[in-house]
């Protein structure tokens, strides 16, 4: 679940599905270093009409530097670094939007099990360019993104 607000300033309600694949190396047993890869659907649950934008789209973030803390319960931070977010509908022009460059954080707390680490998480991203017909350019409000939910991992050690 999670929430955004679009230029009206009216709030969407976004259910958020998707994968993540954490790349990187575990020291002592305890403290996980690396990056996290990220593709997500994201579905608005909320109505959207002429005076409230569609969110509905695709999220793929390919540069989060993370940290965990592995001990009774397995907790990771990510620090957005780069991605984007494209949207399924076009604008009232006709143009496809596309947003770039998010920054922001998720924090994520698991408890191990024999069938993955089950937990909870909370996201919170704002981007600042977008993309509109092929010309980039500054989003000066930023454009939130804020989610929160369940999260299943499976951890494959090598």
């Amino acid at each position: 679940m999670g929430t955004t607000t679009d230029s009206g300033g009216n709030t969407a309600t976004l259910g958020h599905y998707g994968s993540n694949l954490l790349i990187g190396i575990e020291l002592f047993d305890i403290l996980t270093i690396g990056n996290t890869i990220e593709t997500r659907i994201v579905d608005q649950l909320s109505e959207a009409d002429e005076e409230k934008d569609n969110f509905r789209g695709t999220y793929l973030s390919y540069y989060s530097p993370t940290i965990g803390l592995n001990a009774m319960l397995r907790i990771l931070i990510e620090y957005k670094l780069d991605g984007q977010y494209q949207f399924f509908n076009e604008n009232e022009q006709g143009s496809r939007i596309e947003l770039r460059k998010p920054t922001g954080f998720r924090v994520e707390a698991g408890y191990p099990t024999d069938f993955g680490d089950w937990g909870l998480y909370y996201e919170e991203l704002e981007f600042t360019r977008q993309l509109v017909d092929g010309e980039e350019r500054d989003i000066f409000e930023g454009q939130p993104l804020n989610h929160y939910g369940i999260s299943v991992r499976f951890p494959l050690f090598f």
